[in-house]
């Protein structure tokens, strides 16, 4: 009976150790869960790329139709206002754009935000955090 006794406490032991705890929050714990790329040109974009260089990350979608949207939802990440790249085609066309950083005014703490990229006309974007 000592040696069950032995073994489930070695394997609640395990267990508990495999588990990982949440963080508590810190001053400023705002995090992204929701990208979505927004299509307000008058043609079809495709092989459209959003790179984070420092990270090593990026999405992608094939096409997005004029109007339309592509959108990602994920977990929850720590906003850190990387560097952002987004690539992508049109009309023949291709283009690379650095999004504008957020400033830090602008940006609402301790809150779940979602990121807006609106690719325009001649290759503009617009770029917000709601």
């Amino acid at each position: 009976m000592a040696r069950y006794a032995i073994v489930i406490g070695y394997l609640a032991f395990s267990l508990l150790n495999g588990c990982s705890t949440v963080p508590a929050p810190t001053a400023n714990s705002t995090t992204l869960n929701e990208l979505f790329i927004k299509n307000k040109t008058t043609d079809t974009i495709i092989d459209v790329t959003l790179n984070v260089p420092n990270r090593g990350k990026s999405v992608s979608c094939s096409l997005i139709s004029s109007g339309y949207d592509c959108s990602l939802g994920f977990p929850a990440i720590k906003f850190e206002n990387n560097p952002v790249v987004l690539s992508w085609s049109q009309g023949g066309r291709a283009y690379r754009k650095l999004l504008p950083k957020i400033q830090n005014s602008e940006i609402q703490e301790n809150r779940n935000l979602k990121a807006v990229v609106t690719i325009l006309n001649n290759g503009k974007l617009e770029f917000i955090l709601e």
